[in-house]
């Protein structure tokens, strides 16, 4: 996989992963509509430290052009 790859990377995986178990924590969404409201609250919810984690960890990556992990 290459860093243009439209593929998920590492990073996405882990926000995909952190998201949906916040999005289904307590009780599980009944709808689309809660859903994708549990997804809007959750996203804007994300600790601003994890997000720079996330975006430090990708910078590694692309400085050193690593295809995969």
């Amino acid at each position: 996989m290459t860093l243009r790859s439209p593929d998920l990377t590492a990073p996405d995986f882990f926000l995909w992963g952190y998201l949906k178990a916040k999005v289904f924590e307590n009780n599980p969404p009944r709808t689309i509509v809660d859903l994708k409201e549990r997804i809007r609250l959750e996203i804007n919810n994300i600790p601003l430290e994890t997000l720079r984690n996330v975006m430090g960890s990708l910078a590694v990556r692309k400085a050193f052009d690593w295809h995969y992990l």
